[in-house]
């Protein structure tokens, strides 16, 4: 189980990540990937602020907008909305940038990136209501995050917004919301 409080954070001006694996200064060599899953971040970006055109090479990227409107630009510029999210294949190399498309408001956003050829999977995004379940997958790799609200896991740890858990071959067991429900962004790989 991995705590928000115990994340790794990057701050720059408009900018706050957390990041869920070693991430550029931040090493740990027990935390480097979770099978094919090589980053999980959680951006935080404030109005009009972001990540100037910068280069990716040999992996994947799916990006999911939690709230606000990302202007991705690169091969593909677009801009996300709330609950869409966005694949870029980087295997080759690409150059893109990430900005907040609202001189308003805030905007957060999921990244993950996976180790190139893992195939085009796409995260599962969970609305809960309160005491709803998620059976948990039975898959080798399930990385299960609470965007929102809490819940309890079949062992009854809790886990609250920002919280993740790392599942290797789960055998039975659900997901259960807590009274405010929860919104859950699941990697099954």
């Amino acid at each position: 189980m991995h705590r928000s409080a115990d994340r790794f954070v990057t701050r720059q001006p408009g900018i706050e990540s957390r990041h869920s694996f070693s991430y550029g200064p931040h090493y740990d060599p027990a935390n480097i990937s979770f099978g094919p899953l090589l980053a999980f971040n959680d951006e935080r970006i404030a109005p009009g602020a972001g990540f100037p055109e910068h280069r990716h090479a040999a992996i994947e990227i799916a990006t999911y907008v939690v709230s606000g409107q990302l202007a991705h630009g690169g091969p593909h510029p677009s801009v996300l909305r709330a609950g869409e999210t966005a694949w870029l294949d980087a295997a080759g190399g690409v150059v893109h940038s990430e900005i907040n498309a609202s001189a308003l408001e805030p905007l957060r956003f999921l990244q993950s990136w996976l180790v190139p050829g893992t195939g085009r999977v796409e995260p599962l995004l969970v609305p809960l209501a309160d005491r709803e379940e998620f059976p948990l997958p039975s898959n080798a790799f399930v990385h299960v995050f609470v965007v929102d609200g809490s819940g309890e896991l079949p062992s009854g740890a809790r886990l609250d917004a920002g919280d993740a858990v790392r599942c290797r071959e789960v055998r039975s067991g659900s997901f259960t919301a807590g009274p405010d429900g929860a919104l859950l962004h699941v990697w099954v790989l």
